[in-house]
């Protein structure tokens, strides 16, 4: 297996050839139709060819030695499409297992198990493949392979990619074991890796996520003014003061995860702000609440969601999610940075403003990659969600976790990322709607034309009355065949479970 140091420094080199290829205008792609294209292309990869061996530290003199032949070239065009061949060669070449040979013993791969190790039953958390990304301005992500539909010929499946052509940044469309992103001192990015091995339980191949509204109470939130500087400007803020019946909330959130588990849910997610010190307390790595909660259910056997994404908790001017393991392990934070401007009151959620930019991107090979994105930022940040999210970093599923009055504008970004091949999931609090009519979040599924309600499937009447547990099932299928005419997702795909 390949050292961490020569994994290190196979990113590192990597790294400064998508410095070239970063700086290549927008509208790269006409360089691929460039009249010497498949001959400079063809002089990369025969050269990187020759320098293969198993000797690493041979190899990677070798690489060096090439990359600064590309940094030299004088012919720009020639130098961009030798740093494009360059990056596509190395991405090619990377596994993430122990195995680098094929059947015949012979090493095809370059394994980057030593920077990225998942077991069975365990996570990894990685920033970025490369160290040296102050000097090179760019951040190189972990990538893996995600589910796909397929479609059928002359009756033989093919893998059908359902995202738009050249839609993506840079050639992230064309890396795949690999991401990157500029980097400025500010976008970070938390990589958590987890097995896909829970699928071989699976009777069906299908991802569920699951949501719960929690409460229908209208007097959750406590709000008090408090001025706020953010860039420099002074604005009228707004915090949020601890809630309203808190330990009904904290209870009602247990219920709502058992239930959860009872009808298998992989993913399980709440709303907004209704996080309070009982559910955010922990004792180390672990969150109190969810450890108590999953060891009843995995003492006696009963299924616990694989990941839970707790109620996003507004303290010291920050609002932020917690991400907890299946054993109650805290594994990650989703930070709230854009925030929620009401215009008519001329006020803002007074959101602390924080320099570095943390993103988590969780990776679930074959299944998917996921986002979370709370509330305001979804709909006021879509430049940032289209190209930083989805076009450099791939994500395909964003949960986007809001407490919100007004609903329409959720609505209508559903299908907003179905070019990308990105499968958006919403979920709101009944009590933060006034209207009787409800759509308490929804799903826009990519490769399908579906845009669907949970209100559409309420079964409670939007009532809380005489309930003690509510969740919303979505049922994400992994592998279905893409069609023109006929839908592979529909309503029944959604299911609403009370007790």
């Amino acid at each position: 297996m390949t050292s961490t140091q020569s994994a290190q420094k196979y990113m590192n080199i990597m790294a400064i050839a998508l410095q070239i290829v970063n700086n290549i205008p927008q509208m790269f792609n006409q360089l691929f139709a460039a009249q010497d294209y498949e001959e400079v292309s063809s002089f990369v990869t025969t050269s990187l060819d020759a320098y293969w061996s198993d000797d690493n530290n041979s190899f990677l003199h070798n690489l060096e030695d090439f990359l600064q032949t590309i940094q030299k070239e004088k012919d720009l065009n020639r130098q961009q499409i030798m740093a494009i061949a360059f990056c596509l060669w190395l991405d090619f070449r990377i596994t993430y297992t122990r195995n680098e040979n094929n059947t015949a013993g012979n090493r095809i791969y370059f394994s980057l198990t030593s920077l990225v190790s998942v077991s069975e039953n365990n996570y990894a958390v990685i920033d970025s493949l490369n160290t040296n990304y102050n000097e090179t301005g760019i951040w190189i992500n972990p990538k893996f392979p995600i589910a796909t539909p397929h479609i059928i010929r002359n009756e033989e499946l093919f893998e059908k990619n359902i995202s738009n052509r050249d839609i993506f940044e840079g050639i992230n469309g064309l890396l795949k074991h690999c991401s990157y992103v500029s980097y400025d001192n500010k976008n970070i990015i938390k990589n958590i890796i987890i097995s896909d091995t829970f699928l071989t339980e699976k009777d069906d191949c299908s991802f569920s996520i699951g949501f719960s509204p929690i409460s229908d109470r209208k007097d959750l939130l406590q709000l008090e003014d408090q001025p706020i500087e953010r860039n420099g400007i002074k604005y009228n803020g707004e915090l949020v003061k601890p809630l309203n019946h808190a330990e009904e909330l904290l209870e009602r959130l247990k219920n709502d995860w058992n239930l959860a588990g009872d009808m298998n849910v992989d993913i399980f997610f709440t709303p907004e702000l209704l996080g309070t010190s009982l559910s955010e307390k922990n004792d180390g790595e672990y969150n109190s609440f969810l450890w108590e909660c999953s060891n009843l259910r995995l003492a006696s056997g009963k299924n616990v969601p694989l990941l839970t994404i707790l109620p996003s908790y507004w303290s010291d001017n920050y609002n932020r999610s917690t991400i907890v393991s299946l054993d109650g392990q805290i594994i990650g934070h989703q930070e709230k940075h854009i925030p929620f401007v009401d215009k008519k009151a001329h006020k803002m959620e007074a959101l602390a403003e924080i320099q570095e930019w943390s993103t988590v991107l969780i990776h679930i090979p074959n299944v998917h990659r996921i986002a979370i994105v709370i509330c305001a930022e979804f709909l006021s940040d879509q430049d940032r969600i289209q190209k930083f999210l989805c076009g450099s970093l791939g994500a395909t599923l964003l949960i986007v976790p809001s407490y919100s009055r007004g609903e329409q504008d959720f609505i209508n970004a559903l299908p907003a990322l179905k070019c990308y091949g990105t499968t958006i999931i919403w979920g709101n609090c009944c009590g933060a709607v006034a209207s009787n009519e409800k759509a308490i979040g929804g799903c826009g599924i990519a490769g399908t034309t579906q845009t669907i309600t949970f209100g559409s499937k309420c079964s409670c009447n939007f009532s809380c009355q005489n309930i003690k547990a509510c969740v919303f099932k979505v049922k994400i299928p992994l592998d279905f065949e893409l069609s023109k005419t006929t839908e592979s997702f529909t309503k029944e795909n959604i299911t609403h479970n009370i007790q």
